[in-house]
């Protein structure tokens, strides 16, 4: 069974209960497969059960707070499967597989990793987009790109720093920007905000 097929269930899960509780009635999916989870992420202390409902504990927040960030770490294990070829043997493995895929990371996991993992970085990029798009009109860029841009998630962002935040997002559609979302040919790519 691919990781992926875990962890996104798992991630899914967590982002409901950040919400708040929910009742294990109200959710869609295999029971069996949602009970093992549930299991599983109150043997881990993350969540407490009281008849059918389910509430985050305070660790548990802390879990969901950070979970994509793991994805990132995640998504180079069929790197370490390949270890003792890497190593000892031939280093020479295939880097794509027969549909053109990455073989050694889950492109997919790392673009949903490190979107949500960035987004605790992105407030940091915030005062600069605001003080560049709060000059004047001419000594402003006609717009933003992001090189391998994964999902989306910072152009995202910035959209609605811009859009929000700035002289320039108040003049709504009078000065055309434009968001420039130059991703790689990968897997990640069909995840996408744009």
């Amino acid at each position: 069974m691919p990781l992926d097929a875990i962890l996104y269930p798992i991630g899914g899960v967590l982002e409901q209960l950040q919400r708040g509780p929910i009742d294990m009635d109200d959710l869609a999916g295999n029971t069996a497969s949602l009970a093992c989870i549930f299991d599983l992420l109150a043997t881990l202390g993350w969540v407490s059960a009281s008849s059918q409902r389910l509430s985050l504990t305070p660790a548990g927040e802390y879990v969901a707070q950070i979970a994509t960030s793991y994805g990132v770490t995640v998504s180079y294990v069929p790197t370490l499967l390949q270890l003792p070829a890497l190593l000892f043997g031939n280093p020479r493995l295939p880097r794509v597989d027969d549909h053109g895929n990455e073989a050694l990371v889950d492109r997919g996991m790392n673009v949903w990793g490190s979107g949500g993992a960035h987004s605790t970085y992105f407030k940091g990029v915030d005062e600069v987009i605001i003080d560049i798009f709060s000059r004047p009109i001419a000594q402003q860029p006609h717009g933003i790109c992001d090189m391998g841009s994964g999902d989306g998630t910072f152009l995202a962002h910035l959209y609605g720093v811009v859009r929000d935040r700035t002289p320039r997002g108040r003049m709504g559609t009078d000065q055309a920007f434009e968001y420039f979302k130059i991703p790689r040919k990968i897997r990640g790519a069909q995840n996408t905000l744009f």
